[in-house]
């Protein structure tokens, strides 16, 4: 007996174990081994959130098992031309040139290249800090330290490119170049000491114009100090910090021909311009799809990545090294994170301190100056395939669109891009439904009201001949229902009271539109309903509870593991009973001649037209697409503005005060709930203190006996 209940409870140990190991993330057991970092994403909502390995280490190449010298290195830039990595090593003033297999095949430094036609020219190039190859052969070197850029092919000096003789950069400013890439046209050099932008010289080696400059990014600090030297000499403004545009870190070019240039400044990466794709002109080109933010979310200004250096591939995905971290980002050419991976360590994978990042094909090789090494990342299947996924989904191949959908969701279902293909393939073969069951998985609302209106508009025409008697018998209640309150606020000839206004039943709906007599005759007459009291209490309470669920996913961005029963009752009940016990403290105080039970009844009907409306809005919100919300807005408006209107008369009839008296009583009973509340959180705090005052007694007393 005793064996069995132990295998029993081994049994629901084991069966425990397994439900609570995380669904989003199917594949990463067969990667873990062999992954020395945490990979994530961001899910739906923008929280961080496990998910498989987007890339695994492939191999890493050390330097110092070359057979060469390694002494004094220092390793700052790499490119690979489709044939040959190229390393730039800036401590040695030499390229080493290796093959696929990372075989080095040649050494290029000052000493061994010609000088040409540019006889007596220095060409060591030590302190150099990057480095590209034309599709011809032709080097070009950044030579930092002697401010000039080599270009060398066939190991002869073909071209130099040195401080150019222009008005837009000051002369006090270094040429200290930095990053260079080569377009058909035009070569386009990032200077490490100017910060207006990138320079462009033409292929005669002319300087031409400064292109794509960092805005500056406006803060508090900088909307001060524009204030301040308003009231400021010249010589104080001269005197004062400048703010400026950021210097940029890195460029590449895009399959497109556009120029994508990387920044560091942690303005720039809190605001989600940290990665720029300019056209010819310098303007940005606009990311498409939603509005992209580049590096970790939810981080600060002290603790933002540090991007310095980015590649792209050939299928246009970016790839972001941040040094400050470790890390590499991958991205579409829309912005969508592929991927997050590496780190600062010495496993295989992690870095002692990357310098710089190129691809090759759908890899990632990355330097590392520490460690005088290379790593070379692969992606992984399920890397592999969101890739494709992305890479494919503008085409609108729905068949593949949904297989790799599947198979996404297979290594990880909280995968939001899965979910939005998901419903992209759904929505292109007709079924909204479906779109919008993938598209709220993926909390896209804009693709939702998207496929929602499309799922009216056939729903619509589906079933348009009951929905015609539907719509025309509301309309007729309506009607009716206008007829009838006509009727019951009219007054008969002889008759003392309308109607509504004879009984308890519908007392409450004759103060909404004579409020002034009706809370009057509260006072005086039994026309109260306990009935109406507490329906209006708990629907109010309900509308505002229930909305925080039921309201329809375009005009609801809470989630149910938000809930809190507690402090959603606090926001409608407790705020209500505030207003009453200031209300009637303050009336008290101000000789007003209402009782608790006058304030509270008025209280409750004066909140009719808002209950009624917030029922109408909640049931709106699941018809209506979010172009439409101006009508939900207009409802709330009415609803909210009448019960105010009848609140008001309310409070200053029973009262009995005059209108200035009224308003002055309001803005303290405000006063009075802000100082209950106070009154409440300090006798909170107080409990507190005192429950831990008597803990530490108890424990002091029990550790001494």
């Amino acid at each position: 007996m005793k064996k069995k209940i132990l295998i029993t409870v081994i049994m629901m140990i084991g069966a425990l174990t397994w439900i609570g190991f995380p669904v989003n993330a199917g594949s990463y057991a067969s990667y873990e081994n062999q992954s020395p970092y945490y990979s994530y994403e961001y899910n739906a909502y923008g929280e961080l959130s496990s998910a498989p390995d987007g890339y695994i280490p492939d191999r890493v190449v050390y330097f110092d098992n070359l057979g060469i010298d390694m002494t004094d290195s220092v390793l700052s830039d790499i490119f690979f031309d489709g044939n040959q990595y190229y390393v730039l090593d800036s401590g040695l003033g030499r390229i080493l040139i290796l093959n696929k297999n990372f075989k080095v095949s040649s050494i290029i430094n000052g000493e061994n290249i010609k000088t040409g036609r540019y006889k007596d020219t220095d060409t060591d190039f030590k302190g150099a800090l990057g480095l590209f190859v034309e599709k011809d052969g032709r080097i070009l070197i950044c030579d930092t330290e002697h401010e000039r850029i080599l270009m060398v092919k066939d190991g002869v000096l073909c071209g130099l490119i040195t401080r150019p003789e222009t008005t837009a950069v000051s002369e006090t400013v270094k040429f200290d170049v930095k990053k260079i890439v080569k377009t058909s046209a035009n070569y386009y050099v990032v200077v490490e000491s100017v910060v207006s932008g990138v320079m462009v010289f033409d292929e005669d080696f002319n300087f031409i114009k400064l292109f794509g400059s960092n805005n500056v990014v406006v803060t508090s600090e900088v909307l001060l100090q524009q204030f301040q030297n308003l009231y400021m000499s010249d010589e104080q403004i001269a005197a004062r910090r400048k703010f400026s545009s950021s210097k940029i870190n890195g460029i590449d070019l895009d399959r497109n021909g556009f120029v994508v240039v990387i920044s560091s400044d942690p303005e720039l990466t809190l605001s989600g311009s940290a990665v720029r794709c300019l056209n010819f002109k310098g303007g940005e080109v606009n990311w498409t799809g939603d509005e992209a933010s580049f590096g970790d979310k939810f981080t600060t200004k002290e603790n933002t990545n540090a991007f310095s250096d980015i590649s792209i591939d050939e299928d246009n995905f970016y790839v972001l090294l941040d040094t400050k971290y470790g890390r590499i980002f991958v991205y579409s050419e829309k912005g969508l994170l592929v991927s997050c991976f590496g780190g600062i360590g010495t496993r295989t994978g992690l870095f002692g301190k990357p310098t710089a990042v190129t691809t090759v094909g759908e890899k990632i090789v990355v330097l590392d100056e520490n460690y005088n090494a290379v790593t070379v990342f692969k992606p992984t299947e399920y890397g592999r395939v969101k890739r494709d996924l992305i890479s494919v989904i503008d085409g609108g191949n729905a068949k593949k669109i949904k297989e790799l959908t599947g198979q996404l969701l297979k290594y990880n279902t909280n995968c939001q891009y899965a979910h939005y293909a998901g419903g992209f393939v759904a929505e292109q073969s007709g079924d909204y439904a479906t779109a919008m069951k993938y598209y709220k998985l993926a909390n896209d609302r804009a693709s939702y009201g998207q496929a929602f209106k499309l799922y009216r508009t056939q729903f619509f025409k589906d079933n348009i001949v009951w929905i015609f008697f539907v719509a025309a018998g509301i309309i007729t209640l309506l009607i009716f229902g206008m007829i009838k309150l006509a009727g019951g606020l009219r007054k008969p000839e002889g008759e003392l009271y309308c109607p509504l206004e004879r009984g308890k039943v519908g007392y409450p709906i004759f103060c909404l539109f004579h409020p002034a007599d009706g809370f009057w005759q509260i006072k005086i007459r039994d026309v109260l309903s306990p009935v109406w009291l507490v329906g209006i209490f708990l629907v109010f309470v309900y509308v505002n509870i229930a909305g925080f669920l039921t309201n329809g996913f375009l005009f609801n961005e809470n989630r149910a593991s938000d809930f809190n029963i507690i402090i959603q009752l606090a926001k409608t009940a407790g705020v209500i009973l505030l207003f009453l016990l200031a209300n009637w403290s303050i009336c008290t105080i101000m000789d007003g001649k209402g009782t608790f039970k006058e304030i509270l009844y008025t209280v409750m009907y004066g909140l009719l037209p808002y209950v009624i409306s917030q029922v109408i809005a909640t049931a709106l919100t699941h018809v209506l697409t979010s172009e439409e919300a101006i009508l939900i807005t207009v409802i709330t408006s009415v609803g909210a503005i009448w019960s105010g209107i009848v609140l008001f008369v309310g409070l200053l009839t029973i009262h009995e005060y005059s209108v200035g008296k009224a308003i002055f009583s309001l803005l303290l009973t405000v006063i009075g709930m802000a100082i209950i509340l106070l009154l409440i959180v300090l006798f909170y705090i107080l409990i507190g203190q005192t429950v831990s005052f008597v803990q530490s007694l108890i424990q002091e007393y029990t550790l001494q006996h």
